[in-house]
């Protein structure tokens, strides 16, 4: 039990510790050496464990406990801050690892963010990440990408308008991708936006970006009896 409690501790903290690391302040080399070093650290930690629901995605993933939320369920949360739907193919390493029986799926937000979103290109990457499921015998909860908003947060309102409607062509990919594929879909972005937009509702806003505790509830709320 204690060599598990020193695992999970590691798990929650390294994702965390590459999160806080300002990419404008280290070389792409250095930062990816160190996210290299954190997946093979991550796949290490693995070893030799199970969970039957992996969180797999970006900082809105990894800031949310969901393993604290559904302390009764098998749960290990895979989030990493910045990470774009390549990054999540490229340590797909870690979910063949502990070959959960159900993998809830949230990315694309960063995709956007990064200001290089090609439409093409993000759906080739996607499908492919989901193929990448398929050929591992996984069950996939997709869900689609809640956009931003100015409350809470230094953003401009011009800025994030632009952004939402990329997210909103982001989700049009996912829907599609989550039928071609007959995965399930969680539409959180209807849940979590305001009604008619495509903005988040302020009320679910830490900084613009990130959802806050009751953003958080009610993802957990939404997802509650898909976690097996």
């Amino acid at each position: 039990m204690k060599h598990l409690i020193r695992k999970i501790s590691l798990l929650a903290t390294m994702p965390l510790l590459l999160s806080g690391c300002n990419k404008g302040l280290v070389s792409q080399d250095s930062y990816d050496n160190m996210y290299d070093h954190l997946v093979y650290c991550w796949n290490q930690s693995l070893q030799g464990s199970h969970f039957d629901n992996a969180f797999y995605g970006d900082s809105r993933v990894i800031g949310a406990d969901f393993v604290g939320a559904f302390s009764d369920k098998s749960v290990v949360n895979l989030g990493v801050g910045g990470d774009r739907t390549s990054n999540l193919i490229d340590r797909f390493e870690l979910i063949k690892t502990i070959s959960p029986k159900r993998v809830f799926l949230a990315i694309g937000g960063n995709d956007v963010l990064s200001g290089k979103y090609q439409e093409d290109t993000f759906k080739a990457e996607y499908s492919a990440l989901l193929d990448m499921f398929k050929e591992n015998g996984c069950d996939v909860i997709i869900h689609t990408v809640v956009g931003l908003t100015c409350a809470n947060s230094s953003l401009k309102e011009s800025d994030v308008n632009k952004k939402n409607d990329k997210i909103a062509d982001v989700n049009l990919v996912i829907k599609s991708c989550a039928e071609t594929y007959n995965y399930t879909l969680v539409d959180i972005a209807a849940v979590m936006n305001k009604e008619g937009t495509n903005e988040m509702n302020p009320e679910y806003s830490l900084d613009g970006v990130h959802f806050n505790e009751k953003g958080n509830a009610v993802w957990f709320d939404t997802i509650r009896s898909l976690v097996v």
